[in-house]
């Protein structure tokens, strides 16, 4: 299930570059991305795990923009990056491997 809205969530984004490279009007999806792009950065701001070049923005990033897909009714709420991100600070090491060279963060379930 997790997949399927994973990939629905890159399809609007895709769509959404598109339509900020036309300069077409701003979507309710539009509008979401860039609350979560707001919240992200100040999510533990005492680490530097969720800050723009992170090595957990993109994937607190993919989960948030996932939910909002899952739930559109709720989409996505000031503070939901704080939820998903404890979580993901929480998860088992094992879990998170983080690659140093490019600080990129991979999670495997």
């Amino acid at each position: 299930l997790y997949n399927i809205f994973r990939n629905q969530a890159a399809d609007t984004r895709k769509r959404l570059e598109i339509e900020e490279r036309t300069g077409r009007a701003r979507s309710e999806n539009q509008s979401t991305r860039r609350l979560i792009e707001v919240d992200i950065p100040r999510t533990f701001t005492s680490t530097s795990l969720f800050k723009k070049n992170g090595p957990l923005y993109d994937k607190l990033m993919e989960v948030l923009e996932t939910y909002a897909c899952y739930r559109p009714d709720v989409g996505y709420v000031q503070g939901m990056s704080y939820l998903s991100g404890i979580l993901m600070l929480y998860m088992e090491l094992s879990l998170i491997h983080i690659s140093e060279p490019t600080r990129q963060a991979e999670i495997s379930y």
